[in-house]
């Protein structure tokens, strides 16, 4: 059985992951199906992140508990804004007031400046995955 390596996306949360794009996004909305597909594509390139993310569905009608959780806490902190209810597509975006203690709560964790790169780099896809 040939031994994976452990890439930098293992050493982080799904929350910091999830964290880091939402903070290099900007004022960009998006959906929770936008969100899963893009996760969903990353795990379809490193397996060890399927099993974290738990998707069930195919692309338009994913589903993934640990990310909805991310969602609703994220919600109820105010980091992230959530459209008025629509029966189509609600969507979120990052509530620009909480960026700031955002960042510094990832930099007293030690996630910025050692990750900054890495979830740049992901915001960067994540935002092309939107158009």
């Amino acid at each position: 059985m040939e031994k994976r390596t452990p890439s930098k996306l293992d050493e982080l949360s799904l929350g910091d992951l999830f964290n880091g794009i939402i903070l290099f996004v900007g004022d960009h909305k998006f959906t929770e199906q936008q969100l899963y597909k893009f996760f969903y594509d990353l795990a379809s390139e490193d397996s060890s992140l399927g099993t974290r993310f738990r998707f069930r569905g195919i692309p338009g009608n994913l589903k993934s508990e640990p990310f909805r959780r991310i969602l609703t806490f994220r919600e109820m902190g105010k980091l992230i804004e959530v459209s008025m209810p629509n029966p189509v597509d609600q969507t979120y975006r990052p509530r620009a007031s909480q960026l700031d203690s955002l960042r510094k709560d990832m930099e007293n964790t030690h996630v910025l400046p050692n990750y900054k790169v890495l979830l740049k780099e992901l915001a960067d896809k994540f935002l092309a995955s939107l158009n």
